[in-house]
């Protein structure tokens, strides 16, 4: 049924899911949209496959509960306003950190203070699908996570372009601008292309022109295990929940009853 492409590539996948591996990593891909090549190429993930950077570096995370963002007054959107004054205030503090911080090792902290990544996403997108009436695995579902990804990425970015203005850019910026304004331009073009509000990437663009950017990455997805029940999430992916009440098994060897409000 295979030739020998296909069937490295089905060893590759169910080792990858038997082992929960993050999966398979498009080196050409993901290294178009790196923004500091000067510092070399991105040769791995972080260990659950989110962040994309340099080695020895470290990125700041912070992600955004979803569900409490629908906006009551519309029947399919959510309170834009909103995520952008929180997206203002999360990438002001995160930046903050990057002065701050201790790392393991000198080289992570050298790199991570040059490159000062940040990582601003969200969660709890299943749960917001279940309660906007949206069907998880279509059109309308996967255009709405679009829409929040592209929004949230152009808030972070323009507030790291005045960052720039008034604190500087991020040490390494001049020798990599002209990726980190390709990687901007590459956010504008997708959005574009999927119907997303391009026209509004445009005036990041130009900010990042004339004012660079504090940060040299701004956005992440992460899986938010963890801190999704902390922060009282209904789920931790874009999956609806599939059950009133869930048993969470934990390390410590004990359980976890959690009920899904959304429902």
């Amino acid at each position: 049924l295979y030739g020998p492409a296909e069937e490295l590539l089905m060893e590759i996948s169910r080792a990858a899911w038997e082992c929960a591996d993050p999966g398979v990593m498009f080196h050409d891909t993901i290294n178009e949209w790196h923004t500091t090549p000067s510092l070399g190429e991105i040769v791995t993930t972080n260990v659950c496959g989110e962040v994309h950077q340099n080695s020895n570096t470290a990125c700041n995370l912070a992600s955004l509960r979803l569900t409490k963002f629908i906006d009551p007054d519309a029947s399919d959107e959510m309170d834009w306003h909103t995520i952008s004054h929180v997206a203002d205030i999360m990438i002001t503090a995160m930046d903050i950190t990057c002065s701050f911080n201790e790392h393991p090792t000198a080289e992570i902290e050298k790199n991570t203070r040059n490159l000062r990544q940040l990582g601003i996403g969200f969660t709890d997108l299943g749960a917001c699908l279940m309660r906007l009436g949206i069907a998880y695995d279509s059109h309308p579902g996967r255009r709405l996570a679009g829409k929040i990804t592209s929004a949230m990425t152009r808030y972070a970015y323009w507030k790291s372009t005045e960052l720039a203005r008034n604190l500087g850019t991020f040490p390494m910026y001049m020798e990599n601008r002209e990726n980190v304004l390709g990687v901007i331009a590459k956010h504008m073009e997708a959005a574009q292309t999927n119907l997303l509000e391009g026209d509004r990437w445009v005036g990041v663009l130009l900010a990042a022109g004339e004012y660079g950017v504090r940060n040299s990455q701004i956005s992440v997805i992460a899986p938010c295990g963890t801190i999704s029940f902390m922060m009282g999430c209904d789920t931790t992916g874009c999956e609806p929940t599939y059950s009133l009440v869930t048993h969470k098994a934990l390390a410590s060897g004990g359980t976890m009853t959690l009920a899904n409000e959304s429902v």
